[in-house]
Parts: structure tokens; C-alpha cells; sequence
């Protein structure tokens, strides 16, 4: 759970950092793959929660 939490907020900084930047200079692989990261952070504790009520 704690390994979710970490990867969803290091991935939700790297895309609200990306998002502030003008739209040309926006990297969209960062983008990308930060929003994959946040899917995944949730995923982790999601499971986990299921997990601790099992």
C-alpha cells in the first residue's frame, strides 16, 4: 500500500508539472507514462485494501 501511495503521488507531481508547462514544450511520453503510474499507484492500493478485508 505504502508502494502505491509513493508511485501515485511521484506520478501525479510529474503530471501536474507537465501540465503547467505551454502546451509546446509539454512532453506527452511523460505524460504519458504519468498517467499510467497514477493507474498503477491506485491499482497497488486498491489491492491492498482488498487484501487487508480477505
Amino acid at each position: 500500500m505504502i508502494t502505491g501511495i509513493i508511485i501515485c503521488l511521484i506520478s501525479s507531481l510529474l503530471f501536474t508539472y507537465q501540465m503547467r508547462k505551454d502546451h509546446v514544450k509539454r512532453n506527452v511520453i511523460i505524460l504519458f507514462f504519468a498517467l499510467g503510474g497514477m493507474i498503477a499507484g491506485v491499482w497497488f492500493i486498491f489491492d491492498a485494501l482488498l487484501i487487508k478485508m480477505i
